[in-house]
């Protein structure tokens, strides 16, 4: 997969309020059926969502060097969930093999209120690095706002065209 500059879109409420709207990405392609899986808002969720993305994306039979990618931005996203929102936080995975590319989202219900015990801990130049490292890895990267602070992350990788 090769990645591109990023670019952040933020929908409006009627469109992001639609929670299949995701899903619909690729209404003409054949389709994968898509992944949506609840995970536990604790420090051990990273590594919990990337066990489940390692067994899909292989399942869906991505190039090794393309899951890695794909399982640290899935990293990435899940920590930032569960130390600077509420719970509860979900992952979305949905693959299109006619476009070679693979959308990973990732939603939570808003900002917390205070920030998680991570951040609490560490000093200033320990994080904030993680969007740079998505950024850097992903096609492309999102985020959609819905109803009630519900917020999806996502990114896209898609293979280019030779």
């Amino acid at each position: 997969m090769t990645t591109h500059s990023a670019s952040e879109s933020q929908t409006g409420s009627r469109a992001a309020h639609d929670p299949c709207r995701w899903q619909r990405r690729y209404v003409d392609q054949p389709k994968v059926d898509p992944v949506v899986r609840s995970l536990r808002h604790e420090a051990n969720a990273a590594g919990e969502a990337r066990c489940m993305a390692q067994e899909v994306l292989t399942r869906w039979n991505i190039d090794d060097d393309d899951i890695d990618a794909m399982l640290l931005v899935i990293s990435e996203l899940v920590t930032n969930a569960v130390e600077h929102a509420l719970p509860p936080v979900v992952l979305q995975m949905q693959h299109d093999p006619a476009q070679e590319s693979v959308w990973i989202g990732v939603r939570d219900s808003g900002p917390g209120t205070q920030a998680g015990p991570w951040i609490a801990s560490c000093a200033d130049d320990e994080h904030g690095r993680g969007l740079k490292i998505v950024a850097a890895l992903a096609t492309s990267r999102g985020r959609e706002l819905a109803t009630h602070g519900r917020t999806t992350h996502w990114v896209e990788f898609r293979r280019d065209a030779d």
